[in-house]
C-alpha cells in the first residue's frame, strides 16, 4: 500500500508540474504576459498541489509509526 500511495502521488506530480507549466506558457503567449506574471500564477498552482502531497506523506508515516 505504502509503495502505491507514493507512486499515485509522484505521478499527480509529474503528470500536473508539466501541464501547468505548457498551460501558463500558452496563456502568456496569447495574452501577452510577462515572465513575472507567468512564474507567481504557476507558483500560486502548484504551491497547493505541494502541501496535498506534504500532507500526504506525514500520513503515510504516521500509518508506519503506528504499525
Amino acid at each position: 500500500m505504502k509503495g502505491k500511495t507514493r507512486a499515485n502521488i509522484l505521478s499527480v506530480i509529474m503528470f500536473a508540474y508539466p501541464l501547468v507549466l505548457v498551460l501558463m506558457r500558452t496563456l502568456g503567449e496569447k495574452l501577452s504576459w510577462s515572465l513575472e506574471v507567468e512564474v507567481i500564477i504557476t507558483l500560486l498552482i502548484l504551491i497547493p498541489i505541494l502541501i496535498f502531497v506534504d500532507r500526504q506523506f506525514k500520513k503515510i508515516k504516521e500509518e508506519l509509526n503506528q504499525k
